[in-house]
């Protein structure tokens, strides 16, 4: 079995410039649930199969799938690990993530514009959608933290 990180954990992460979250849905799921964990680049197992070679080497990747088990990701996160990346899954995929009560994005109305590849994010994008998602993960975290809690 694949090594995997825990919606906790993730949570708690998000935003690190060593951690890249990919989400590897298909169109189809993309589109039946409009929603994706702050500051995932959308690419599905064929884009990183594809391009691999822009992937960092130097970052925790963390894919995220649907199913629960994460039989959508396993075989990705297999190739990953064997071409020298530092891959889990996240337990649960989206599922987890949204029963656990963490914080999610709306799709931007445009797709084609949020489904790109890797290499036309860039570096610069990238940093600025981390400074973005560490602001709204420190607001969120107070107030996740106080509902764990209660």
């Amino acid at each position: 079995m694949e090594p995997s990180i825990i919606c906790e954990e993730l949570f708690m992460r998000l935003g690190d410039e060593e951690v890249l979250v990919l989400d590897c849905r298909d169109a189809m799921d993309w589109e039946r649930f409009e929603i994706h964990i702050p500051g995932a680049l959308r690419m599905t197992a064929s884009e990183i199969a594809r391009d691999l070679a822009m992937l960092p080497d130097d970052e925790l990747i963390v894919l995220c799938g649907t199913t629960q088990d994460c039989a959508d990701i396993r075989r990705i996160c297999r190739v990953l690990r064997l071409r020298g990346r530092n891959a889990v899954c996240l337990a649960g995929g989206l599922h987890a993530w949204v029963t656990g009560g963490y914080p999610t994005e709306r799709h931007a109305r445009d797709a084609h514009r949020e489904h790109q590849p890797l290499a036309q994010h860039g570096q610069r994008q990238r940093q600025r959608l981390r400074h973005r998602v560490r602001g709204v993960m420190d607001a969120q975290a107070a107030s996740h933290q106080v509902a764990h809690d209660g």
